[in-house]
């Protein structure tokens, strides 16, 4: 499906930069989760949105990651893009 979420994410009206990173984004989600499709057929991706949450309070608190994917710099805004990046995967499946 990554294949199919690349043109659609073209198609979307995102600047060039803006859709790679976007689909960079799912690329490194779909390796960190074993397979976003298999996610994504279990229970809509639902866990792996949970797991990429990460509030101030929990940056406060020294929190480490919740999920697989590995951040490298600030937790709370590199959390915060991936779950931008899975909703778009998720409005893609939708279709």
């Amino acid at each position: 499906m990554l294949a199919g979420f690349e043109v659609w994410i073209n198609q979307q009206g995102y600047t060039p930069k803006t859709a790679g990173s976007r689909l960079s984004d799912v690329g490194r989600l779909d390796a960190a989760f074993g397979g976003l499709d298999r996610h994504y057929d279990r229970d809509g991706l639902r866990g792996a949105l949970a797991s990429l949450t990460y509030s101030r309070d929990d940056q406060r608190n020294g929190m480490a990651n919740p999920s697989p994917v590995v951040i490298d710099g600030d937790l709370y805004n590199g959390l915060a893009t991936m779950r931008q990046s899975l909703r778009l995967y998720i409005r893609f499946r939708k279709g």
